[in-house]
């Protein structure tokens, strides 16, 4: 499996989910509820889990009914141990030593401290055990590149660009699970057809670039941008005025973007149109202090911008930027797993 780590870190945070689903955790929380449901539906999509994905989409329609959920909740559980169970047989979901994974100018850095007896050389070395950003970041670019193949919208164009920054995935992980959405949204509203773009005079490949940075005054910025059909803020504006939301100015309208339910799709799919997803967003990020910030012009695409004050839970070392661009996939994949697991075992 070619990111067994965040598959990992996926399956384990789901798998508190659904314990947390199935035993009554959200029975007070309706809104927690379909952000949670609607958060494991399109993860499980874009690791090929799709009997899970299909699962999580007829528990948003019971909901959507106000029916009980206990038949899909029931389902829900006996499909992930099944997978849980058939993950352990492929020896994915053992626990080993994982390692650290550290580039020459580290290595260097460690030979040169030992020789000099560097203070600074204790932090360096722990830092190792956090998450080297450009995976954290090449993560997502992996998922846009699955979905958009998937979508029909073409080979896709991803940039990663990122300081020298490690992070602690227990503090950042609820970020990475719900930046899915924004990536979804970008490929699913946001990407032209390739006919589209040769009719429009954009190059054939849609572009989509993801980055970290630190700077000295915003702190850290995560952003994800791509050069698609961007935002329709009439639609918005209309949109908003049926469901007597505030419309007048663009800030309300930005606004309007996050509201539970709120969507510019008529219709939901199995991957987008509930209104769910951006309200999932704005929560993670204001519960670990950041803010959020759009701009987008209709034709040219849409950036998101996710600000958080300097935290603790990372470490940026010299400001050096590193920057690839990615034309791989995730080959493995976890829907061969899930295929493993459909098939009879002597």
């Amino acid at each position: 499996m070619t990111d067994r780590s965040g598959f990992l870190s996926f399956h384990n945070e789901s798998s508190d989910v659904i314990n947390s689903l199935c035993n009554g955790g959200y029975s007070d929380d309706p809104e927690g509820l379909s952000l949670a449901v609607h958060t494991l539906k399109g993860n499980s999509s874009l690791y090929d889990l799709t009997t899970v994905s299909h699962i999580c989409h007829a528990v948003e329609e019971q909901i959507q009914a106000n029916q009980s959920l206990t038949e899909e909740f029931n389902g829900l559980r006996s499909r992930w141990e099944a997978l849980t169970e058939t993950l352990k047989v492929f020896g994915v979901a053992e626990s080993e030593d994982e390692g650290v994974q550290i580039g020459r100018s580290d290595y260097e850095f460690l030979l040169e401290g030992l020789q000099s007896g560097d203070d600074k050389l204790l932090q360096k070395v722990q830092g190792w055990e956090l998450e080297k950003a450009d995976i954290s970041l090449s993560r997502l670019a992996r998922k846009a590149q699955e979905l958009a193949r998937r979508l029909a919208k073409g080979e896709l164009n991803v940039l990663v660009e990122c300081d020298n920054i490690r992070f602690d995935n227990d503090h950042w992980n609820p970020l990475w699970s719900e930046l899915s959405h924004v990536i979804r949204n970008a490929v699913d509203h946001g990407m032209d057809l390739v006919e589209e773009r040769i009719a429009l005079g954009k190059t054939v490949k849609n572009t989509l670039a993801i980055s970290a940075r630190v700077t000295d005054d915003a702190g850290l910025v995560i952003r994800i941008a791509d050069d698609g059909a961007g935002i329709n803020w009439d639609t918005v504006a209309a949109k908003a005025k049926a469901k007597a939301l505030p419309h007048k100015t663009r800030d309300d309208l930005v606004a309007v973007l996050f509201e539970q339910g709120f969507s510019t799709r008529d219709e939901a799919s199995a991957l987008s149109g509930r209104g769910v997803g951006m309200a999932a967003v704005r929560n993670v990020v204001e519960a670990l202090g950041g803010t959020t910030t759009v701009t987008s012009e209709l034709g040219e695409g849409t950036a998101w911008s996710f600000r958080f004050a300097k935290p603790s839970y990372m470490l940026c070392d010299e400001p050096k930027l590193s920057s690839r661009r990615t034309s791989t996939m995730l080959a493995t994949s976890a829907k061969e797993i899930e295929d493993a697991d459909k098939r009879p075992r002597a």
